[in-house]
């Protein structure tokens, strides 16, 4: 049996036959920053300070701020090379379980 490169991916055979691999590449201080982003979108939406369709946009860019803080990895950083983590334990891929 083939075993997931992440624990809670829905496709690890298509992710181990592509070689697809996700490794750490932000750092503490970026996913903060993300998440502090995106809870000042969610907080601007409950509060009524943005409707219509910029609040459905605002909601899509909070939902991916959120998404690439909680697994540290973006995939633009790793188009652009850019790495904001500094941890050498970060440097290999995310363990399987």
């Amino acid at each position: 049996m083939l075993e997931p490169l992440f624990p809670h991916s829905p496709f690890p055979r298509f992710q181990k036959e592509r070689g697809f691999s996700m490794k750490h590449n932000m750092g503490k201080t970026d996913r903060v920053i993300r998440s502090t982003i995106a809870a000042g979108i969610v907080y601007a939406y409950i509060t009524g300070a943005m409707g219509g369709p910029i609040a459905a946009i605002l909601g899509l860019v909070a939902f991916m701020l959120i998404v690439t803080s909680v697994y540290g990895y973006c995939p633009p950083y790793s188009w652009l090379g850019i790495k904001t983590c500094k941890c050498e334990e970060h440097d290999e891929e995310t363990p399987a379980v």
